[in-house]
């Protein structure tokens, strides 16, 4: 995980649980232990951010809840 503001922060995996992501119709998520790092929307606008066991990190946007202005997505395929 990672922040840009107020200042650029990462946040690597505790090793405390594997809950990386959760993708279900209605939302996709990362980060677990009780509360989600991040969440969007099946339609990517609409966001939540807290405190994650899975990365240690703080909330990472604001507010609880955002609106999405932008997002960008990244795909890995294997070479062979």
């Amino acid at each position: 995980m990672f922040t840009v503001a107020p200042k650029f922060a990462t946040y690597a995996w505790t090793g405390k649980n594997s809950e990386f992501v959760l993708s279900r119709a209605d939302m996709i998520a990362f980060g677990g232990g009780g509360n989600f790092a991040l969440t969007l929307d099946a339609r990517l606008e609409v966001g939540s951010s807290d405190a994650s066991e899975t990365y240690g990190n703080p909330p990472l946007a604001s507010g609880t809840r955002f609106k999405a202005t932008n997002c960008e997505l990244w795909s890995f395929e294997t070479a062979w």
